[in-house]
Parts: C-alpha cells; structure tokens; sequence
C-alpha cells in the first residue's frame, strides 16, 4: 500500500511537472514569436515611413531647383485628368 501510494505520488509529481514545463515552454514561444513580429511590423512601418518622407522630400526639392519639372508634372497630371473625364464621359454616354 505504501509502495503504491509513493509510486502514484511520483507519478502524479512526474506528469505536473512535464505539463508545467510543456506549458511554460509552449507560452515562453508564442510570447516570443509575438513580439518578434509586433518588432519587425513596426521596424518595417518605420522603414516604410522613412523611404516616403525621403521621397517627399526629394519630390519637394527637385521641384524647387527645377520649376520646369512641375511645371511638366502639373501637365500631366492635367492631361490625365482630361483623359479620365474623356473616357468616363464615353462610358455614361453608352
């Protein structure tokens, strides 16, 4: 009877601690795979920032130091618009 009852307690010790462990483990990765992604998503948001201030920024330069490209910027962009009020007028008309 003692034989038994030390052999249950040990076992049931054995199996808290393996589940303890398995449990610790399995929360300690998904933590750490949880804030490696939140990490990398907003590294990459910043990155993603980064390049389109630097492109403002060049666009806003390149502006100043040339009048001529937006001036020919401005062009386009109004013959765009020409071109998507001619195609859309077409549509509505059929």
């Amino acid at each position: 009877m003692a034989l038994s009852l030390a052999l249950s307690l040990a076992l049931s010790l054995a199996l808290s601690l393996a589940l303890s462990l398995a449990l610790s483990l399995a929360l300690s990765l998904a933590l750490s795979l949880a804030l490696s992604l939140a990490l990398s998503l907003a590294l990459s948001l910043v990155r993603i920032e980064q390049m389109a201030s630097s492109q403002r920024n060049a666009s806003a330069s390149t502006w100043r130091g040339h009048p001529s490209l937006l001036v020919n910027r401005l062009f386009h962009a109004d013959l765009s618009r020409s071109i998507s009020r001619k195609v859309l007028n077409f549509g509505a008309g059929q």
